[in-house]
């Protein structure tokens, strides 16, 4: 048998192909047409990048409109996030981003995959980005009403 292998043995995965593999992506599109459903790419197109930007910005956003609420009175709803807040402000905002940004990456990462073979992840990642659009108004409507009633 042949021996093809010319350098480091391309099936052992380290930290430093992962960034190579960020930076000089090769993986655009799956080889066979069977595998349509099963595999991951490392380049993604702008569209899909831009949406997975906005919500981390809007994560940032809706961690500063919920800690100037709390500020002004009003009560955190999700309870995991109740306690991290009573807990520490900064714990808060540590998890809220880290979380957000692991979930975005992934559901980035798998955007061409579908849940129960019906609903492809990219539209599960564009509505996550609507909702939080909707979630942004609300509280900017929320800041403005209170300023309102302190102002009158």
């Amino acid at each position: 048998m042949e021996k093809r292998a010319r350098g480091q043995d391309r099936r052992r995965q380290t930290l430093a192909a992962v960034f190579h593999g960020g930076i000089h992506p090769r993986r655009r599109h799956n080889r066979r047409a069977a595998d349509d459903q099963h595999f991951v790419v490392d380049y993604c197109d702008a569209g899909l990048v831009m949406v997975g930007l906005a919500i981390v910005i809007m994560s940032c956003m809706d961690a500063f409109f919920t800690l100037n609420l709390l500020t002004l009175g009003a009560d955190e709803v999700n309870f995991f996030m109740r306690v991290l807040i009573e807990s520490d402000a900064r714990t808060f905002l540590i998890v809220k981003l880290f979380a957000t940004g692991c979930g975005v990456v992934f559901l980035t990462a798998t955007a061409r995959y579908r849940l129960a073979g019906r609903v492809q992840v990219r539209h599960i990642l564009e509505g996550l980005c609507a909702v939080y659009a909707c979630l942004i108004i609300w509280e900017l409507y929320l800041l403005t009403s209170v300023a309102a009633l302190q102002l009158g």
